[in-house]
């Protein structure tokens, strides 16, 4: 039974519920490196969601981004006009998951990346589920702002509390 908490939420036994968003510009072998090596990541993200502005990929770069999207290993957002910005706010629209972790496309992660995120998530979430008021939950969702902002309307808190698993 699902308890509407974001951090009970199963995608696989092997995968955290975070979506990974990469928005990328004019990247080629490097963003197929950088994604590589996010699939690679254990546990995995529940997905990996590339947010691509760039106007035309060399042939091999565009098969390999077709080939993992029709794979599903990827989702791949295509946007017309390249804008930091628009392309971070459509990866946070788009993605399927409570929480989304945005990295560069010319990374290349650390093997814990993404299990340090979590219990990152996890200890800052728990610590502040009790005090969360019920305007703040929507749906079974509660944005991260909303868990700080109790957090620290509670207890002070700062950044280097919430980073320290990072």
């Amino acid at each position: 039974m699902d308890s509407g908490c974001p951090l009970d939420r199963k995608v696989n036994s092997n995968s955290r519920p975070i979506s990974i968003v990469v928005p990328t510009y004019r990247r080629d072998s490097v963003l197929i490196a950088t994604i590589g090596h996010l699939l690679e990541l254990d546990p995995a993200p529940a997905e990996i969601l590339v947010v691509d502005q760039t106007e035309r990929h060399q042939e091999i770069v565009e098969h390999t981004l077709r080939n993992w999207e029709a794979a599903g290993a990827i989702r791949l957002v295509r946007l017309v006009e390249p804008s930091i910005t628009r392309a971070m706010n459509r990866g946070l629209c788009e993605a399927a998951q409570t929480f989304v972790l945005f990295v560069d496309d010319d990374i290349i992660p650390e093997p814990g990346l993404l299990e340090m995120h979590w219990c990152a998530l996890e200890r800052t979430f728990r610590n502040a589920e009790a005090s969360i008021s019920p305007q703040c939950k929507r749906d079974g969702y509660v944005s991260l702002w909303a868990v700080i902002s109790q957090c620290a309307a509670k207890s002070p808190l700062n950044w280097a509390d919430l980073t320290s698993n990072l």
